[in-house]
């Protein structure tokens, strides 16, 4: 690197095509000293106000850790090299001046980032391949996202993506993590699939919002890994390394052209418990008003069952039961009520018909009169 230069700047924005490191003219060109089976490791140091909610690590094998002490915060990037697959200049969309958001747009033959809704990626081979180590970090201060917890990150060998966002699914009852990601189908010589690796890390306070307990049976239980690419859905059997500050979720082997990752939750359909309870109602008598009747005198049977809008058929057996609280103001005699006292009795009559061969045990219908008497 030439006396005097630095490499305290970007060497390629977000959504830009990656090209050599060239931070103030220089460049560190680390290929002779680096193959694709040896380990990395970066720390650096900063001030900031918050640990980054949001980070991605372009590596092999990938994982980050951060720790803060005040506003000074100490991040360590792990991990090997990542070969990413390179689309061409022309082939490359320029977010800056191609910005769309137009889903249906077939972009063909094209590879990058046209919005923040979609990554895309229709290129089948790539025009260079590279060995590549770097992280992309995000820290929010202000609004919903400041209150996310953190660090979430995830490594990747895409060559495009979005960072990491929380989604949540009232409907579904579930909440996922998804990255979308994007890479040209082939390496460079036009027959190797391009391939790579997914991980994503979910720290304690996420786990605590999901209400995923930190065990290796609750992770297998209550979380799925899925890949959603042109326009279908698969599981992954994702595996899981359980640290004090969260847990790792391991993807196997992927391959691109646009695939969205996501870790989320089975919803409640599948971690709780359905207890079908078939309850036992009591259904009060229907309650109507019968004639008054005077002191002394009596309401037949067949009155009252009128008056409860009941058919007494042929042969059927009738019976009449007083309330308790009524016997002062009434009382049975026979198949009738007689009046006794001045006031009201509530009276219940039921009527069971005759059993026959077809209804041999016939249902008893209960229906209770309310009698004035004066």
């Amino acid at each position: 690197m030439p006396s005097g230069a630095t490499l305290n700047e970007e060497y390629f924005g977000s959504g830009q095509r990656p090209v050599d490191q060239s931070g103030n003219s220089g460049k560190l060109d680390l290929s002779p000293a680096l193959s694709a089976t040896d380990s990395i490791k970066v720390i650096f140091k900063y001030k900031t106000t918050a640990v980054p909610q949001y980070s991605v690590l372009v590596s092999d094998q990938g994982s980050m850790s951060f720790s803060m002490s005040g506003q000074n915060l100490t991040a360590t990037l792990e991990g090997k090299p990542a070969k990413i697959a390179i689309d061409s200049a022309s082939q490359h969309i320029n977010f800056d001046t191609e910005k769309d958001d137009d889903a249906t747009k077939p972009w063909t033959n094209r590879c990058g980032i046209p919005s923040m809704q979609f990554v895309v990626c229709n290129v089948d081979t790539a025009a260079a391949d590279a060995l590549t180590f770097f992280a992309r970090t995000k820290t929010f201060v202000f609004g919903n996202a400041a209150t996310v917890p953190g660090p979430i990150w995830v490594s990747t060998n895409a060559t495009y993506f979005h960072f990491p966002s929380i989604k949540s699914n009232e409907a579904a009852g579930t909440k996922s993590l998804e990255v979308k990601t994007a890479a040209p189908h082939r390496l460079s010589n036009g027959t190797t699939l391009h391939t790579g690796n997914f991980t994503a890390f979910l720290p304690n306070g996420i786990l605590t919002e999901w209400k995923v307990d930190k065990t290796e049976e609750a992770l297998k239980r209550l979380l799925a890994g899925t890949i959603e690419k042109a326009g279908s859905t698969s599981s992954v059997a994702a595996t899981f390394a359980i640290s004090d500050s969260g847990v790792k979720v391991v993807f196997p082997q992927i391959d691109y052209s646009a695939p969205t990752m996501k870790v989320s939750t089975l919803g409640t359909a599948a971690t709780t418990t359905t207890t079908t309870t078939i309850a036992t109602t009591r259904i009060a008598p229907t309650t109507t008003t019968a004639p008054a009747v005077r002191v002394g005198k009596l309401v037949s049977r067949t009155v009252i069952a009128k008056a409860a809008n009941m058919t007494i058929p042929a042969g059927a057996k009738v019976s009449l039961t007083l309330a308790a609280s009524s016997k002062k103001f009434c009382s049975l005699s026979g198949t009738s009520v007689k009046g006794v006292k001045a006031g009201s009795c509530s009276v219940t009559i039921s009527v069971t018909p005759k059993a026959t061969k077809s209804v041999p045990k016939p249902k008893t219908t209960k229906k209770t009169v309310r009698i004035s008497v004066s």
